[in-house]
């Protein structure tokens, strides 16, 4: 008797556990496969009427399919009726699957099961391009190596600031983020501390196009420039513009470390606003001239050689 209850336990665990029909690819890829990333798993799912596929998904939304860029409703060789897929962690036999649902969901679901809808399953087929970037990277890297999905995008130059235990499998990261981030070209990261004078830092480019100078848009304005001999942060645009809508139009602004200028420039087309600024680093007052041309700022904005900022 005891041996038969452990059994039952050991059943009922096993119903909960995540299906998975084909392993998992093997950790700690050396170099990009990409078929070897395909997978497919094994989900609970409900076979029912076609019209009332809407009203499955409004009353079990929170309990539906919840891996990235797939559908939670699935056609079936009768075209009268729909599969419904449902998250991961639930399992396929019907009272077990009711049982495991909120109160309200399980009554909705064993009426369900009397008027007619079946407990099935459905295996979820996905390939690398069905992938997201951090789920790519959690299948190329090591279990106890974290997938390093937080990173700037700089026009087309994706910035990484890797970890050392990342050093392995960097190019490989930097493939995986060419493939999937729409508008990145080429992928890059900080090695060295950052320049105390400049704040610039030295770049490796890790994978695609070798061209570092960037061109985007940011406060309706245009910005040229190297990545490699400026200092840029693509997080503080929100700020910029904040801070520029404060300046009244009669105002004169002296910017003593307009980098590019994310401040003067867009104050100077924009807002026509009197600016004269000026920087410590000679790339960044080159690049400002330029994007000032670029920006039709005239004598609204006069650029200061970088001996002056001394």
């Amino acid at each position: 008797m005891r041996r038969a209850a452990v059994t039952a336990c050991l059943l009922r665990a096993a119903a909960f556990a995540p299906r998975t029909a084909r392993p998992r690819a093997a950790r700690a890829m050396a170099s990009l496969d990409r078929a070897a990333l395909a997978d497919a798993t094994e989900v609970a799912a409900l076979v029912l009427p076609a019209k009332r596929t809407g009203e499955f998904l409004k009353r079990l939304r929170p309990h539906l399919l919840e891996i990235p860029r797939q559908r939670s409703v699935a056609s079936t060789d009768d075209a009268a009726t729909k599969k419904v897929l449902l998250a991961t962690t639930l399992p396929t036999d019907a009272e077990a699957l009711a049982a495991a649902l909120p109160p309200d969901a399980a009554a909705f679901l064993r009426d369900a099961f009397t008027e007619g809808v079946k407990a099935t399953t459905h295996v979820v087929a996905r390939g690398y391009d069905d992938l997201t970037v951090e789920e790519a990277l959690k299948k190329v890297l090591p279990s106890d190596v974290p997938a390093p999905t937080a990173f700037e995008a700089c026009g087309h130059v994706a910035h990484l600031n890797l970890r050392p235990e990342h050093e392995p499998w960097k190019r490989v990261v930097a493939e995986i983020m060419l493939d999937k981030l729409k508008g990145i070209r080429t992928v890059v990261n900080k090695v060295g501390e950052i320049d105390s004078l400049y704040r610039t830092y030295e770049l490796e480019v890790l994978g695609g196009d070798s061209d570092t100078t960037v061109e985007l848009r940011e406060q309706d304005c245009v910005f040229r420039f190297d990545v490699r001999d400026v200092y840029w942060n693509s997080r503080l645009q929100s700020e910029h513009g904040r801070l520029i809508e404060t300046i009244p139009r009669e105002s004169r602004v002296a910017d003593c470390t307009a980098g590019v200028g994310p401040f003067s420039v867009p104050l100077a087309a924009r807002r026509g606003v009197a600016c004269r600024a000026n920087d410590l680093n000679p790339r960044a007052v080159d690049a400002l001239r330029a994007n000032a041309l670029a920006n039709c700022c005239g004598d609204r904005l006069v650029a200061h050689d970088a001996g002056c900022a001394r």
